[in-house]
């Protein structure tokens, strides 16, 4: 059987328009989820939960918020798209993308790579940090493993990091 090939849109320069979109478009909340969706989505409000809890107990600089699904309208040369990361955790220096997913993900930096352009349009001070948050690994060998997300802010690169949380 042939690999499945994995489609996620990307932004094709230049952008004209980046917005956040509030409220969320009428189709997000009519969504009926499969049970895999479903356990992905238990997971993903545990993993906000516990970034709440490291911002309440002070592990993040002060100032630093969280921002969650949010829905991001935007306007490049293939004309208007939407995009939602799973979570933004914004601090005063950085701007920390998090895509969650119940099993380590080829999609996930797809989709980060997605929300980069239109995270720093919106955030321009911002240094934009990539993080995959996941429960499952696929024992990628290549990939950059953190032990905590609080470490991102010590890191300069743009490569999307990987965060294996069990909670």
């Amino acid at each position: 059987m042939p690999p499945h090939k994995i489609k996620v849109r990307q932004i094709a320069p230049p952008l004209h328009s980046v917005a956040i979109h509030y409220p969320p478009p009428a189709f997000s909340t009519r969504q009926k989820l499969n049970s895999a969706q479903k356990r992905g989505k238990t997971y993903e409000k545990k993993v906000v939960k516990e970034m709440a809890r490291q911002l309440k107990a002070g592990e993040w600089p002060e100032g630093s918020s969280l921002i969650v699904g949010p829905w991001i309208d935007y306007v490049d040369e293939n004309g208007p798209g939407l995009a939602q990361p799973d979570i933004i955790l914004l601090t005063p220096d950085t701007l920390l993308l998090i895509e969650v997913k119940l099993k380590q993900s080829e999609r996930a930096p797809l989709q980060l790579a997605l929300y980069r352009p239109l995270a720093d349009i919106l955030w321009p001070r911002a240094s934009t940090r990539l993080l995959q948050v996941f429960k499952y690994p696929t024992c990628d060998k290549t990939a950059q493993w953190v032990d905590s997300p609080q470490i991102l802010l010590a890191k300069s690169d743009d490569s999307v990091h990987h965060w294996h949380y069990l909670p």
